[in-house]
């Protein structure tokens, strides 16, 4: 404020820039204090998902999805298909970089075939599972808002 007031007592021609630049600073702190708010709600779910082994990965998935169903409903800010599409998507690769740390190469070569297959079929089913629990739970793409 200090600053416009003597900007314009110089009928500086650079008031209005400033005045635009200083408005487009307050929207996006208030939409980054906005977002900051609705994705702390993610933040425990998302390190457990994070340390979870595939098999326990389903039965933590309806409450993670709801919740980022309830960021794209009540955010005025972090409703948009993009977000959306990019938080879906970093769930995707921890699920899959979560079976991934599950199976051992090693332990396949090494012939320990019956606890890999058993392992690599816990993979699939989480795999099954999430695309399951997403097509019920989850945001159709015709609910994003455009």
């Amino acid at each position: 404020k200090h600053i416009t007031k003597i900007l314009e007592t110089a009928k500086s021609s650079y008031v209005g820039a400033f005045l635009k630049l200083a408005s487009e600073i307050k929207f996006n702190t208030q939409q980054a204090q906005s977002n900051l708010k609705f994705l702390n709600t993610l933040k425990d779910m998302c390190h457990d998902l994070s340390d979870a082994n595939p098999e326990d990965i389903p039965a933590a998935l309806p409450k993670l999805i709801n919740r980022i169903r309830m960021i794209w409903i009540n955010s005025e800010h972090y409703n948009s298909r993009d977000a959306m599409t990019g938080m879906f998507r970093k769930m995707s690769n921890e699920i899959i970089k979560r079976c991934c740390v599950s199976l051992d190469l090693d332990e396949i070569f090494d012939g320990h075939i019956t606890s890999s297959m058993k392992k690599l079929q816990n993979c699939v089913y989480c795999c099954e599972q999430y695309k399951e629990i997403y097509d019920k739970v989850g945001i159709s793409y015709y609910e994003f808002k455009f």
